[in-house]
């Protein structure tokens, strides 16, 4: 039986390189990996376009401190994301070929190690959802140091990205991906601001098609930190 997978998800030291700093929306973006990041800085990059600013990425710890110091209206957010849902995503990320972090060998890697077994009468659906059941038992063995895998970013918990984050800075807010768009909203202090794009629904409409009990509970067993910290629930799916 694997262990509680808490052996290898210690918080580290933050991405700061990964911060974007939107002055003309007077934001700070810190992403949670594994999140709607592209989405957000999208929505980021929108507003500068309009005001005629810019983003700052690539920031040092340094020129991170020098930008709030000399801007003490930003405000710094971080957003979280279900865990079933950062999970899937995960998966649709190095599962699906057209992605850039596609890996072909994982199928072998979850059929030789962690009970991928699909049988040819096996509806799609069935074989989607199978194959979840098994990404999610190699995550779970990985973050127990049990797989002899490194840990991506995206397979940690949240809550030891953002102790991480800690280190250096701690968010005025965190918000939640549900209710993102009315969340920003307020935050920009605008009526006038571009729409937020709905992160990934492809994604969130394979999940529903696959999403059950026996997933929900592989996931606590994975997140279970997140679940406690951030009060999270089941999943809800959606069509």
């Amino acid at each position: 039986a694997l262990d509680s997978p808490r052996l290898v998800d210690a918080p580290r030291g933050p991405a700061v390189r990964s911060y974007v700093a939107a002055q003309a929306a007077k934001l700070i973006y810190i992403p949670v990996p594994g999140g709607p990041n592209a989405e957000i800085e999208t929505w980021l990059s929108l507003i500068e376009q309009r005001e005629g600013g810019s983003l700052v990425r690539a920031m040092t710890q340094r020129q991170l401190r020098e930008l709030r110091l000399g801007n003490p209206a930003l405000r710094s957010f971080a957003v979280l994301r279900h865990p079933v849902f950062r999970a899937y995503a995960t998966f649709r990320y190095h599962t699906a070929p057209e992605t850039d972090g596609y890996r072909p060998d994982l199928q072998d890697l979850l059929e030789s190690r962690f009970g991928l077994n699909t049988k040819k009468g096996d509806k799609p659906d069935t074989v989607h959802r199978k194959a979840f059941q098994a990404y999610l038992r190699l995550l779970k063995a990985t973050l127990a140091g049990q797989s002899g895998l490194g840990t991506p970013q995206p397979w940690r918990s949240q809550l030891s990205v953002l102790q991480g984050v800690g280190l250096v800075t701690v968010p005025d807010l965190v918000l939640r991906e549900e209710g993102i768009a009315s969340d920003l909203a307020d935050l920009f202090g605008s009526d006038e601001y571009p729409d937020f794009p709905v992160p990934q629904q492809d994604v969130r409409s394979g999940l529903s098609s696959i999403y059950d009990g026996t997933i929900e509970k592989l996931v606590r067993s994975i997140y279970g930190r997140d679940y406690a910290a951030f009060g999270f629930s089941d999943w809800i799916a959606t069509d």
